[in-house]
């Protein structure tokens, strides 16, 4: 049967520059809109940038990540005219939680100080983002960017929410509640063991979610090496997952976890009953 090219989604092409030649060093990653562009690096990586680094002397957005004393996920967003000069200032340096940043800049171009501070206020009082404690919080600044300018600072920020999406930033991701899924019914925790990884799963609508607390076992290099370890660095402090990850499939969780392609419907199993994910998915 013929498929009609005009339903099919839109792929999104990214280009990935990694300035020290490591997927866990800095990196720059462009959409092919052309519009945002996002810098990733972490906090050891701060003061000492490549000479070559895009965003030295750039205006835009950043967000730190990291995690309370408490093992709490925090973020902090803010706004510079000059943001690596920003984020190496002595009052961020006293932020000893953040572990990474997270850079946007619009491609090619400057962004205005209004324009700045109508997004950083846009993304601190967004109700999406539900899996960080935002260290700040604002109070609308931003009367004086004409309707036109806010139209276009609109666009740049849809941009900023789809990019993280593609990429796997989770910020604008939805909690998915493990304890809701289980007393409702609907999902046990099932577990996936081996020499080195102990893994937990639970199953969310259509996405089958890797739960925080996992420990992951090395990488085969059998497996997209690369797209792997870049979620892991995203997602983990490389032996353990520090927050949940979406997947479309049981399979792809359990190779993301034990390091080697495995079958989800079979490794997983659920520890109360010695049931394995497809025999609870069968009903069986």
């Amino acid at each position: 049967m013929a498929t009609n090219a005009s339903n099919m989604p839109k792929a999104e092409t990214l280009t990935l520059i990694c300035y020290d030649g490591s997927i866990d060093g800095p990196k720059t990653l462009e959409s092919d809109s052309g519009i945002i562009t996002l810098h990733h690096l972490l906090r050891k990586d701060a003061n000492s940038l490549p000479t070559d680094f895009e965003i030295r002397n750039k205006s835009g957005i950043y967000v730190f990540v990291g995690e309370s004393d408490e093992g709490a996920a925090m973020a902090y967003i803010g706004e510079s005219n000059n943001i690596f000069n920003r984020i190496c200032q002595p009052d961020h340096k006293k932020k000893e939680w953040w572990t990474s940043v997270y850079i946007f800049n619009p491609s090619g171009r400057e962004m205005e100080r209004g324009m700045r501070l109508y997004i950083e206020n846009k993304m601190i009082n967004d109700s999406r983002i539900e899996r960080y404690s935002l260290e700040n919080s604002k109070t609308n600044n931003y009367d004086s960017l004409s309707k036109g300018n806010q139209i276009s600072a609109d666009r740049l920020y849809l941009e900023m929410v789809k990019f993280c999406k593609t990429i796997g930033f989770p910020i604008f991701d939805p909690i998915s509640s493990v304890k809701q899924a289980t007393e409702s019914g609907t999902s046990p925790v099932f577990t996936l063991r081996g020499k080195k990884h102990n893994a937990f799963l639970t199953i969310k609508g259509e996405s089958f979610v890797l739960l925080p607390g996992t420990t992951l076992s090395n990488l085969s290099a059998k497996l997209d090496y690369k797209s792997v370890l870049s979620m892991r660095s995203s997602y983990s402090d490389g032996q353990v997952l520090k927050e949940e990850i979406l997947f479309k499939s049981p399979s792809a969780a359990a190779a993301f976890a034990a390091g080697v392609n495995l079958s989800g419907r079979y490794e997983w199993f659920q520890e109360a009953t010695g049931k394995s994910l497809g025999q609870w998915q069968d009903g069986d």
